[in-house]
């Protein structure tokens, strides 16, 4: 994925071999249907959000075919428990509703979130003195799962936007506007200790 996000930045991928690349990450997947880290270990959120955000830098989703991509979207699908498990049978957290969220979104599939169980799960989560997010109800809030927070509500309330039918004037709007392949990549372009900015322009 580093590798994927510093050709995309820099427009030049003559440093990677993508073919060999691309095989890699599908080696990476599991019997359960997401990415481990390398090939045998179990499915977790953080590295199938490297994987298939790898493959979309490298223009090289169509690579999953249909099987590998729907045991994995079955398995993304999976983890949502009211917010999402990073791996099998463990507690949700909320910087999944990010990793998952957004490899659902990478696939087309973001019509599959639970949009209003992504946000009563962060809510859950929040610290009302503090501010912020914890990774979970009684955690302290920390700046990765708060980024984490709004950046899985945006993809989710998007979704719910964009695919479920409602009354006029009553649709969600995404908190933020972001592209959850690249929308890390922008974030170290931009120096992150400059802000961090969600609307993404690498497209």
């Amino acid at each position: 994925y580093c590798a994927a996000a510093v050709c995309r930045l820099l427009g030049d991928w003559e440093a990677l071999d993508v073919d060999k690349a691309s095989a890699w990450v599908l080696s990476c997947q599991s019997y359960e249907g997401g990415f481990g880290l390398a090939p045998g270990l179990e499915a977790h959120g953080g590295s199938t959000y490297c994987g298939v955000a790898a493959l979309s830098l490298m223009g090289r989703l169509e690579d999953l075919g249909v099987s590998r991509r729907d045991r994995l979207a079955r398995w993304c699908v999976g983890c949502q428990v009211g917010g999402f498990q990073g791996r099998t049978n463990k507690p949700p957290d909320t910087c999944y509703s990010f990793w998952i969220g957004a490899s659902l979104h990478m696939l087309s599939l973001e019509r599959f979130l639970d949009s209003p169980g992504t946000t009563t799960f962060a809510a859950t989560c929040e610290a009302c003195e503090s501010g912020g997010f914890g990774k979970h109800a009684d955690s302290r809030a920390d700046p990765l799962h708060s980024y984490m927070s709004l950046a899985g509500i945006t993809i989710a309330t998007s979704a719910q936007r964009d695919h479920q039918t409602t009354e006029a004037g009553s649709s969600s709007e995404p908190i933020l506007p972001m592209h959850a392949g690249s929308e890390i990549v922008t974030w170290a372009a931009s120096g992150a200790g400059g802000g961090l900015p969600l609307c993404c322009a690498l497209g």
